[in-house]
């Protein structure tokens, strides 16, 4: 770290030798205080941001993402192939810094692009099983009618049924997500464009009416022989497919959100009356102060009583001397983006959404450090400690979720909502109310999960009313 603190600042050195004492000997009184870490760590940050990247060591990556300080250990970072919007710090100055290079797009547009083959992929297997599975049911067990009748149909017919259902599936997402339909042949007449047009707003009003009737198979089955697991199971795939339609569409809204925040941040950088190079560091080093502002006020107001962040943003991790080595262990099957699909199942109105619905899902990045996990609504991002990638991730991601629910509030439903349930007669609800909020959403998230009965009736109140509104993208099984 040598090239890293040489011609510190007089405060910085004398915080750097604090910091050092303390994690040689351990003793709490010569631990500096979280505001001079987080300048120091800050001083770090925008040093790393004016230095070329080639010159850069993997070591000041680790201090800058992890928050880790002369250590020898290595630490996890995001999955490369993985398939969710996420970057590190370093990864975020990284792309930041290619902003005004054409071409390559960066982390987060890999990434991005990555998600979107990644559902892709999904959606086609989910889509081949209800197409392998729905015509032999049809044909066989046949479809129960609206008016008790029944109805078995010949095998070329299902499958024309099933394609049907498939078609109508999809254009009911697009519709969801606002996401534009197929473009009409050129060659196509404007009376075959409408034709179209009328046939596609008929499978869009047929969607329910089809899942109503798959749904009823069930009955049909048990009194076939007493068995609706082959009808379970083809439901399940169906309900798949409508959560999977939805994530696809709102990552293709994410790819064009990436390239749009691009041309946003270009445009704030071109308003800068310096240089072009110069003014890029300009505008990078006012968005890293208002992200350390951000989360130093998210761990004043939303931290539990008695948690050490409650005091200020640490970004630097405070070991102490017995510490073990749980954060040595390697991160199993991409925990963030199973904790995140994992909530979004559980939560499915978030895809409901204004802002995922016109902006697709949020990116997250992993902040150093003791931070607070939440949703930066100026900054547009999910907040999480750098450590979920380790420990308590489904924790972290429930808790940016709420934050995100919160703050993506349309027409202050939810505001309104829980204020009555709170039954709050206070005058700041937006703030005030947030972390009983949280820790309610948190409660319903944990007890969906593991199937158990929610005991705290607000929370309970709460999870019925997030529950009804993700109903939209289930299939009544």
């Amino acid at each position: 770290m040598n090239s890293m603190t040489c011609d510190l600042p007089e405060s910085h050195r004398e915080t750097l030798s604090a910091l050092e004492q303390f994690q040689s000997e351990g003793v709490v009184s010569t631990l500096p205080s979280p505001q001079k870490l987080a300048s120091l760590h800050r001083y770090f940050v925008k040093r790393f941001v004016d230095s070329d990247p080639q010159h850069t060591t993997q070591k000041h990556k680790t201090l800058i993402d992890s928050g880790y300080w002369n250590t020898s250990r290595s630490f996890p970072c995001p999955n490369g192939g993985s398939a969710l919007l996420i970057r590190t710090l370093s990864e975020w100055i990284e792309d930041s810094r290619r902003l005004l290079e054409e071409g390559d797009g960066g982390h987060i547009y890999t990434r991005c692009d990555n998600a979107l083959l990644a559902s892709s992929g999904r959606l086609q297997s989910y889509s081949d099983r209800v197409r392998m599975m729905l015509p032999i049911l049809l044909s066989t067990l046949g479809n129960p009618t609206a008016d008790g009748g029944h109805l078995v149909m010949p095998k070329n017919r299902a499958e024309t049924l099933t394609d049907y259902f498939l078609e109508s599936l999809d254009l009911n997402s697009r519709s969801v997500m606002r996401f534009s339909m197929p473009e009409y042949d050129e060659e196509e007449t404007e009376e075959e464009q409408e034709e179209r047009r009328a046939e596609n707003a008929l499978k869009h009003s047929s969607f329910p009416k089809l899942l109503d009737g798959f749904r009823r198979m069930k009955f049909a089955a048990k009194d076939e022989d007493g068995s609706d697991l082959v009808v379970d199971r083809l439901l399940m795939s169906i309900d798949s497919l409508i959560f999977e339609s939805l994530v696809y569409y709102s990552y293709k809204k994410s790819l064009s959100e990436v390239k749009r925040r691009k041309k946003s941040l270009r445009m704030k950088v071109n308003e800068v009356h310096l240089a072009s190079d110069q003014a890029l560091f300009e505008v990078l080093r006012q968005e890293l102060d208002r992200m350390y502002t951000s989360v130093e006020r998210m761990c004043k107001y939303l931290s539990s009583d008695g948690l050490p962040e409650k005091t200020g943003y640490t970004p630097f991790i405070i070991s102490t001397l017995n510490e073990g080595n749980e954060s040595e262990r390697p991160a199993k099957d991409d925990p963030v983006q199973k904790a995140l699909f994992a909530v979004l199942d559980i939560d499915r109105g978030i895809l409901g959404v204004n802002r995922v619905r016109s902006r697709g899902l949020p990116e997250v990045l992993l902040l150093p450090g003791n931070a607070v996990a939440c949703y930066d609504r100026e900054g547009d991002i999910l907040l999480l400690p750098h450590s979920a990638i380790t420990e308590r991730t489904f924790e972290h991601m429930v808790n940016a979720f709420a934050s995100f629910r919160w703050r993506c509030d349309s027409n202050a439903k939810l505001l309104n909502v829980w204020a009555e349930i709170m039954e709050y007669r206070g005058s700041s609800p937006m703030f005030e109310l947030e972390p009983s909020f949280r820790c309610a959403y948190s409660s319903w998230a944990y007890c969906s999960t593991k199937g158990e009965d929610i005991t705290d009736d607000r929370a309970k109140a709460l999870g019925e009313i997030l529950a009804q509104e993700g109903e939209f993208a289930r299939c009544p099984l």
